[in-house]
Formats: C-alpha cells, structure tokens, sequence
C-alpha cells in the first residue's frame, strides 16, 4: 500500500500510474477534525488535512493533496493529482483540473474551472475561469504567465 505525497503534481501523477501498474493499492490520509459532507466522494490516494472542510456532493480524485483549513464547497470536482494549499476556499461548482496547483489563502468563485497545470497565487481571488498552464495572481485574479512547454 501507498500513500504519494510527492511535492511535484505532474511527478505524482506518474508515481501513481507506476503504482497502478505494479498493482500497489493507494489509500489516503484524512485526518479526524477534516468535515466530509454527505454525497461527497473521494477515492484512494488524497490527503486531507486538519480543519478541512469537503462539501455536499464534492467529488476529490486520486492524488490530490488539501492542505489545513482548505473549504471546499458544494458539487466541486478535484481532478487527479491537483493541490490545495492552507485557507484555499472554493465556492460551489468550481472545477480544479488535472495538477493544478492553487496557493495559500486563495479564493475562488462559484462556477469557475481552472485550467490543467494552472497554478493560482497566494491571496488571489479568482472570478473568471483560468485556462490550462496559466499563473494568475492578484485580487482580481490576472493571468500573468502562460507556459507552452508541457
């Protein structure tokens, strides 16, 4: 059995390919003050630290890490291997994409999509959707770099 906490998203995400291959089992980490509310679902493989709240219907793929204090709100979906850091709050149906990464004390609004390897500032407060292999930072949120090398 295995529990990947691997800094980097992208290196995680194959860690846990490699584990699926070799037939290792992923199991997570919740730890015991973290709230789940009823319908959410999280499959094996996540971290969920202390004073974490997962909301109504919240569906957490395999790989991703949510740090203290993370509010995770209604009908939200983590995709695999994406990372939350502490005080991240998420309004409902927002959808985090494949290892993206959001910083600490982060907000984002209700019905936004951040992109696949995004990565959202510390503080910034996210009112339009992020496209994939963006850095936005800033209150509003503002894209201020755009990687084309993944």
């Amino acid at each position: 059995k295995a529990l990947l906490l691997t800094p980097s998203n992208r290196d995680r995400l194959r860690q846990i390919g490699a584990c699926r291959e070799h037939g290792i089992e992923l199991v997570s980490a919740i730890h015991p003050s973290a709230i789940i509310l009823d319908g959410a679902t999280i499959e094996p493989g996540v971290w969920i630290n202390a004073a974490s709240v997962i909301g109504y219907k919240a569906e957490v793929e395999t790989g991703v890490l949510i740090n203290t204090g993370v509010q995770i709100d209604h009908h939200n979906v983590l995709k695999r291997c994406c990372q939350l850091d502490p005080g991240v709050v998420t309004a409902g149906n927002v959808t985090l994409w494949e290892c993206c990464h959001v910083h600490t004390g982060a907000t984002i609004i209700n019905r936004i999509a951040i992109g696949e390897d995004a990565i959202i500032g510390a503080g910034a407060v996210v009112i339009n959707n992020i496209p994939p292999r963006c850095t936005a930072v800033g209150v509003p949120a503002r894209i201020v770099k755009h990687d084309t090398s993944l």
